[in-house]
C-alpha cells in the first residue's frame, strides 16, 4: 500500500516527508504512519494534520499530469503533460484555454510527447489514451461548471495503465477563489 499525509497546507507531500510507497504488511504501515506524522510536523510544524491515507499501490503504466488553472484575462486553462520522471525529460506541457471537447484534449495529447509515450514507444506496452482522455474532458466539464470558484486543479501523477486497463488518479490538489 501507499500512505500518503492528509493536511490542507501540504501541497507538496513528498516533499514534506509525507508519501511512502511499497508498505508490505501492517508493521510497516503502522511504522510509516509515525514516520510521516512526524516527518510532516518537522517540514511544516504549522500545518494542520488530519492523519494518514492509505491507498493501493499502483505499479506499471505510463505517468501523466493534468493541471487546469486560471489564466487571467482568458479563463481557465489546460496543461497537459508526461508526469513523474518525464517531466522534465520529456519538455513543455501542452496548452488550451477551456472549453475542449474530446477531439480537441485528442488532439493536445496526440502532438505530446506524452502521446508519444502512449503509443507504444519502442517497445512499451500502447496506454489507455481513450480513458486519459474521457478523464481530461470530465476535468474540463467539471471545471466549466465551476469556472467562478475553482483556481486550480491538478491531477499529479496520473498513471496511465495499458490499453483497456484505465487510468488512476495518484495525487489531486483543488485550490478555490476567494470570490464567494
Amino acid at each position: 500500500v501507499v500512505l500518503k499525509i492528509e493536511a490542507p497546507a501540504i501541497t507538496h507531500k513528498s516533499d514534506a516527508g509525507g508519501v511512502l510507497l511499497n508498505l508490505a504488511d501492517a508493521a510497516a504501515v503502522a511504522a510509516g504512519y509515525e514516520q510521516i506524522m512526524a516527518a510532516a510536523a518537522a517540514a511544516q510544524p504549522e500545518a494542520d494534520l488530519h492523519g494518514v491515507l492509505v491507498g493501493p499501490m499502483v505499479r506499471g503504466g505510463t505517468e501523466a499530469f493534468v493541471s487546469i488553472s486560471r489564466q487571467a484575462p482568458f479563463g481557465l486553462g489546460l496543461m497537459l503533460g508526461a508526469g513523474g520522471i518525464y517531466v522534465e525529460l520529456l519538455g513543455e506541457p501542452e496548452l488550451a484555454l477551456l472549453p475542449l471537447d474530446r477531439p480537441a484534449i485528442a488532439g493536445l495529447l496526440a502532438r505530446s510527447p506524452l502521446g508519444r509515450l502512449l503509443g507504444g514507444y519502442r517497445g512499451r506496452p500502447a496506454g489507455d489514451s481513450d480513458t486519459l482522455i474521457e478523464t481530461i474532458y470530465q476535468l474540463c466539464r467539471l471545471a466549466g461548471a465551476y469556472a467562478g470558484q475553482i483556481d486550480t486543479i491538478e491531477l499529479n501523477p496520473i498513471a496511465v495503465l495499458p490499453a483497456g486497463r484505465g487510468v488512476f488518479v495518484l495525487d489531486a490538489l483543488i485550490l478555490t477563489t476567494t470570490q464567494p
